[in-house]
């Protein structure tokens, strides 16, 4: 007998059935999600990405690079041998790992150097959540956008991220250790995401709206009343915090380690030109009075602009740092007197400078000799420059600088005498400069010459037919005159011929030749009796206003060092000048 099952009950026992399967393929889906995930967080991730590194690592070199840092995101020991790091293309940029652990949540930061080996010593090393490891290696971040590769030993990649292009100190990091939110944000190397932040500069415009502390807040000075006014505004715990730069434990703080963002709000002497905007501050390492330190102004892009926009100076000359010096009283009058006797100087700028509001000093803005001065002033091409300062290059080509201490070492073992080696000389040196740098250093009475810590020179390296000063030739340009004249510990009266030949062997060496002691003889003479004199530094003092409370002390020793130097080294010059004084 057949017994016929009702069509309604063949349907239910089918949905019954489809809903088991479907109950269990989700439930296998559940776990395989879950496995999934634990697998991918079990791993070791590229949690942060620099490529712009304004201050925040240095390699061994000294120099601020690109960096990467690995995490442990997983909950078990994981080695890092074999594994590969891809920058760029899959193919190119590649590191290879040796046996590095990292416990869970410890970290790894990669340091770019050109010159780092492309893998690690094969020896083991556990790296536990306290410690900061670091590794150099040879890839580096491009600026403007890249890909980075993680794969492990089974050449598989376990993680990828595609870095977008980078302001200054900018990094395209994890929100949190390991999570998959990523953001653009303030660098945190070897320590916890969640301690950063978005960047200072990433939402407001590139100048301030307006000044932070208006000229009727500013209590002026009676004699600063028509000084320029800088006002600088800062946070506090930038100047007294842990890092704070005015710390004196934090002096020793160098390089971009030590500048901090500031609001500098500008009023012209006259009051007919106002701006305000983003800079970098530092505190100098000339600082003499720990009172009323010198500072150093940087403009860069992360501030709003990589030069400041004022032409403070009337010069035309767009700067990307200035220098704020207190006390610079007798720097100003003579570098003023030196401009007013054509020869070329940089210029000062009296202010009165408001710190957060209140009065902090009487200083004077002065423009650095840099790349943008000299272009500038001479019409050279920046990017043809070499200077070399002190003895270092701070600028241009390293086979410059080699050039030039292999040109003063011939001059000095050989001497000059022989026409055609003085020849030489003066076709790779400009010596009309040169003489010039050294008389100004006698003359003046600059006790603290050396031929290095004195010394800038520079070049163009290319030749321009239609330009004097692009000559392919080195010229010596003034700096290093703020102990010149009169000091404390100075006389005077003093014999600075003798203090020059003993420091600098090259003066000793061109002094020998007469073609370079005539025309040396000829232009001191004419400085000492006709142009930096009395008669010049009295009318200088009678047209010039500056911010010093006690003028008088001051002018009185300024005429009185032009009264008494020239008569008094020219005697000098005389000795010097005859064979006897010259074999001495």
């Amino acid at each position: 007998m057949i017994l016929e099952i009702p069509m309604k009950f063949k349907i239910s026992t089918y949905i019954k059935e489809l809903f088991l399967f479907l109950l269990l393929v989700a439930a296998t889906l559940l776990v395989l999600i879950a496995t999934h995930k634990a697998s991918h967080t079990r791993t070791i991730v590229i949690n942060e990405v620099c490529s712009n590194d304004f201050s925040l690592v240095e390699n061994s070199a000294g120099k601020y690079a690109d960096y990467i840092e690995l995490y442990n995101a997983g909950d078990t020991t994981i080695s890092l041998l074999n594994w590969t790091l891809h920058t760029g293309k899959k193919d190119s940029g590649t590191y290879t790992f040796g046996d590095i652990r990292l416990l869970p949540q410890a970290r790894v930061l990669l340091i770019h150097r050109d010159d780092a080996a492309s893998d690690t010593d094969t020896s083991s090393i556990t790296v536990s959540p306290k410690d900061s490891f670091s590794l150099e290696i040879p890839c580096s971040v491009a600026k403007d956008g890249d890909t980075l590769y993680l794969r492990n030993s089974s050449d598989k990649t376990t993680d990828y991220v595609t870095v977008p292009a980078l302001t200054y100190n900018t990094v395209y990091a994890r929100e949190t250790d390991g999570a998959d939110t990523w953001k653009i944000l303030t660098g945190t190397p070897c320590t916890d995401n969640a301690s950063a932040s978005a960047p200072f500069w990433a939402d407001r415009d590139d100048a301030p709206a307006e000044p932070a502390y208006p000229l009727t807040d500013l209590s002026l000075p009676a004699e600063a009343a028509d000084a320029a006014v800088l006002s600088i505004s800062i946070p506090e715990d930038s100047l007294y915090g842990d890092d704070g730069i005015f710390l004196s434990e934090n002096r020793t703080l160098s390089g971009r380690t030590a500048e901090r963002e500031c609001q500098v709000d500008y009023f012209s002497p006259d009051r007919s030109n106002e701006s305000s905007f983003y800079s970098g501050l530092r505190v100098s390492k000339r600082s003499n009075n720990l009172q009323c330190l010198d500072f150093n102004l940087y403009a860069r892009n992360i501030y709003g602009s990589d030069t400041f926009s004022t032409d403070f100076f009337g010069n035309g000359i767009e700067h990307d740092r200035l220098l704020l010096l207190h006390g610079a009283d007798k720097q100003y009058l003579l570098y003023t007197l030196l401009a007013q006797q054509n020869i070329q100087t940089v210029s000062f700028l009296p202010c009165s400078v408001f710190l957060n509001g209140t009065f902090y000093g009487n200083y004077y803005l002065a423009e650095p000799v840099d790349e943008n001065y000299l272009k500038s002033s001479y019409g050279v091409s920046g990017k043809n420059l070499t200077i070399l300062t002190e003895n270092q290059l701070t600028y241009g080509s390293s086979y410059g600088l080699l050039e030039y201490r292999a040109l003063i070492a011939d001059a000095t073992a050989n001497g000059l005498t022989d026409p055609a080696a003085y020849e030489n000389f003066c076709e790779k040196i400009d010596i009309d400069s040169l003489i010039n740098y050294y008389v100004l250093h006698i003359l003046l009475n600059d006790n603290d010459f050396s031929p290095y810590d004195s010394c800038l020179v520079w070049r163009s390296e290319t030749v321009d037919p239609g330009n004097t000063f692009s000559d392919g030739k080195w010229h010596y340009e003034i700096t290093g005159l703020s102990r010149a004249l009169f000091t404390q510990n100075s006389n005077t009266l003093t014999n600075t011929f003798s203090h020059v030949q003993d420091t600098d062997p090259l003066f000793e060496v061109l002094l020998q030749n007469p073609d370079f002691r005539d025309r040396f003889s000829e232009y001191f003479t004419d400085l000492a009796e006709n142009r930096l004199n009395e008669a010049a530094a009295e009318a200088l003092l009678a047209g010039t206003t500056y911010p010093e409370e006690d003028t008088d002390n001051l002018e009185g020793e300024f005429s009185q060092f032009f009264r008494d130097r020239s008569v008094f080294i020219l005697s000098y010059l005389e000795d010097l000048l005859t064979e006897e004084g010259l074999s001495d």
